[in-house]
């Protein structure tokens, strides 16, 4: 008998509350899950001016969202509506680990004044798209 192999999804478990985080226990709005069928990573979300998100971490799949893949570990940043939806996904790499010591301290995702974000991040490699 094979043993069951548990992986870890790009599991943004996308929490869109209807209140602002306060004394309050918000209400869950919508649960989706992103990326692939190996170690995906969600370590940051943000919400742009237009009312969608968008959602960085890193992956080690070469499947679901996470196709495009170059190496080892790659950036997985995916942009979803306010319903949850994909619009579209983007994976940053090259052949080495990129993304995947994500320690929150050198890394970053925010939104600028213009409505768009920028994203920023360690990586070990120097091909690919890095």
């Amino acid at each position: 008998m094979q043993p069951i192999r548990i992986t870890a999804f790009f599991s943004l478990v996308l929490c869109l509350f209807f209140q602002p985080l306060a004394s309050q226990t918000p209400s869950l709005r919508l649960s989706k899950r992103y990326g692939g069928s190996s170690d995906d990573r969600l370590r940051s979300v943000i919400q742009l001016a237009n009312g969608n998100y968008i959602c960085a971490g890193n992956t080690s799949s070469s499947d679901g969202q996470s196709t495009g893949t170059h190496g080892l570990s790659d950036f997985l940043l995916t942009c979803t509506s306010n319903q949850g939806d994909v619009i579209w996904t983007k994976t940053i790499g090259g052949t080495n680990d990129d993304g995947q010591n994500w320690s929150g301290s050198s890394e970053a995702l925010s939104q600028t004044n213009d409505g768009g974000f920028f994203f920023a991040g360690t990586a070990s490699s120097n091909n690919g798209d890095i």
